[in-house]
């Protein structure tokens, strides 16, 4: 369920009541980070208070500090990733580059879930990332289901002639048999719903909605069995000219063989 980070903070805090450990560890890991954040990670005075929070006062700014820093990190990660990938260039086999490619985006992704769900525990459903925008999806209840990594990109070349290039690609880590319905890029009429569900073999049935109205305007609805790590050519567009692909990749957050407990 995906819903704006103020009114999903404010659930958890009214629902939600950690203990004291928990809360010191949170408010020391706040206060590391904004040290860091102010002062270039070197050691800076750390004022008195001139008044401690009552237990409920501080439960809910331990709450919101959580959500910040869970998009902080989410940002930062992805920025940092972001500066050190190559620029796009034109690939004659889209398919053999997208596998390397998911490699070093898989490890990435892992981390910006794991990291995050640090904060939100079993609650965290799933992360997802597309161009500069964040989004991420926590429930009310726990969920066991183990999470995967999946990769969609669209690349596009003249028709019959020259090197294809990405025009699109978004990442997602979530959970297995949870529904998603995202926003990509932040652009309330694109969409994107997904579904994904473990098989034996090392493969995962991929469900898929994309509804993209830029860079390229497109409409894909796929249900695909894909091995994991091998990336799939799963939809195939012709327009004014141009040949569009929708690749997809996935793999489970340990990069095994099995997304299995």
């Amino acid at each position: 369920m995906k819903q704006p980070l103020d009114k999903l903070l404010r659930d958890w805090a009214a629902s939600h009541e950690p203990d004291a450990a928990a809360r010191r560890q949170l408010e020391a890991r706040v206060v590391r980070a904004a040290r860091r954040k102010l002062h270039n990670g070197g050691p800076a005075p750390v004022p008195a208070p001139r008044h401690r929070p009552s237990p409920r006062q501080l439960h809910h700014l331990l709450w919101f500090a959580a959500g910040m820093a869970a998009t902080i990190l989410i940002a930062v990660v992805w920025h940092f990733a972001a500066a050190h990938a190559p620029a796009p260039a034109p690939a004659a086999s889209p398919l053999a580059e997208e596998r390397g490619l998911f490699a070093g985006r898989h490890r990435s992704m892992v981390r910006i879930f794991r990291e995050t769900e640090q904060l939100f525990g079993s609650n965290l459903q799933w992360v997802a990332q597309s161009g500069d925008e964040a989004e991420l999806g926590v429930s009310q209840t726990s969920a066991d289901g183990r999470p995967l990594v999946v990769r969609l990109v669209i690349v596009a070349r003249p028709l019959g002639n020259g090197a294809w290039r990405r025009l699109w690609e978004t990442e997602v880590v979530a959970r297995a048999n949870a529904t998603l319905d995202l926003t990509p890029a932040g652009r309330p009429d694109d969409r994107l719903m997904l579904w994904m569900h473990c098989l034996e073999g090392g493969a995962a049935l991929v469900e898929s909605r994309l509804m993209l109205h830029g860079p390229v305007t497109i409409e894909a609805e796929t249900s695909e069995v894909l091995k994991f790590g091998a990336t799939r050519k799963v939809t195939r567009v012709l327009h004014e000219g141009v040949e569009y692909l929708l690749l997809q990749t996935v793999a489970p957050v340990d990069g095994g063989e099995s997304c299995r407990s």
